[in-house]
């Protein structure tokens, strides 16, 4: 849920709904006025609960005919108001009968103008709305720009450790992404998904959805040797290391993660080799084998310290203390 917009995505176009349930539904909203009726309509493209500001612009009504349309909703008892400055609908099924009323290009206009309402707050809020923009756009037919604000999603979502959120908007964002590239020809797409998979990799790790991690790594593979970005196959090999530490199977991480960093090493590459020597000190710890662990984050420490990769020294500093206080 973002502040001032849309708890729910988009409605579809069909109601699942008992004929009988259906008819006394749109009975009740054919007792507004017209103009009552189109303001509800714009009510549900937002979301069940919705910011008057943000319904305002999507109208583009006076704020005294505003007003009295939201007031003849209230009092069928359609909306029902939630503070100061939002309602909510009674009943989402009154919701999604409304949406269901409104025509394509209708839609598309009301999508377009709850985006551009959306994005005109302030900007910590148009940021915590990113999802919410990016589904209107969507909605509106401007998926380039929809899948620009996916993207500004998941970092947001990335910036406050959001998991759910993270995983709903990098989803969203790949799948359009590949929608919008179905041949795989643009670098600028595929660069991107690498980067969104990356981030998604991270939420299934957080959340220990290790197949899924796996799946997304073989995805990222494609796309590396696609892109022919040595860079990115470089990391997937010791990213499949920690995976295989996270499914129990310690020795064949080690067995991989010691061969990448004697690979590394002799190409000079003191982050990466330092990097899988800790998956090499991990598995170690796991499989008993505690001072060859020690020796592992030892030797990758003094590699991470000589290129100040100070992120992953927290994290081999990390290991090796609770490989330590393991060993008494």
């Amino acid at each position: 849920f973002a502040a001032n917009g849309a708890k729910e995505p988009a409605l579809p176009d069909q109601i699942a709904l008992p004929p009988k349930v259906l008819a006394v539904l749109e009975q009740r909203l054919a007792q507004l006025s017209p103009a009552a009726q189109r303001l509800l309509q714009a009510a549900a493209v937002i979301g069940r609960a919705f910011d008057v500001a943000i319904l305002a612009a999507a109208v583009q009504q006076p704020e005294d005919a505003l007003v009295d349309m939201l007031d003849e909703a209230w009092r069928r008892r359609i909306l029902r108001e939630q503070g100061a400055a939002e309602y909510d609908f009674a009943h989402d099924k009154l919701r999604a009968v409304a949406y269901a009323q409104i025509g394509p290009a209708r839609r598309r206009m009301l999508h377009r103008r709850v985006a551009a309402a959306l994005r005109h707050q302030p900007p910590a809020l148009a940021a915590a709305a990113s999802l919410q923009i990016a589904r209107h756009l969507s909605q509106a037919g401007e998926q380039e720009e929809a899948a620009r604000y996916l993207v500004q999603a998941v970092d947001e979502a990335a910036a406050r450790y959001a998991i759910p959120s993270l995983l709903a908007a990098s989803t969203e964002a790949l799948a359009l992404l590949q929608a919008l590239d179905p041949g795989r020809i643009q670098r600028d797409n595929q660069t991107a998904q690498a980067a969104l998979i990356d981030e998604r990799m991270w939420s299934w790790e957080m959340v220990g959805d290790m197949d899924a991690y796996l799946r997304d790594l073989e995805t990222l593979e494609a796309i590396s040797v696609a892109l022919g970005d040595d860079t990115i196959l470089t990391r997937s090999a010791r990213l499949r290391a920690a995976a295989l530490i996270r499914l129990g199977r310690y020795q064949e991480a080690e067995e991989s993660a010691l061969a990448n960093a004697t690979r590394h090493r002799a190409a000079d590459a003191a982050q990466e080799a330092g990097i899988c020597l800790t998956i090499v000190g991990r598995a170690r710890r796991e499989l008993g084998a505690y001072p060859a662990a020690v020796v592992a984050f030892e030797d990758g420490l003094a590699l991470l310290e000589s290129v100040k990769a100070l992120i992953y020294q927290i994290h081999a500093c990390s290991y090796l203390s609770t490989t330590y206080w393991l060993m008494g």
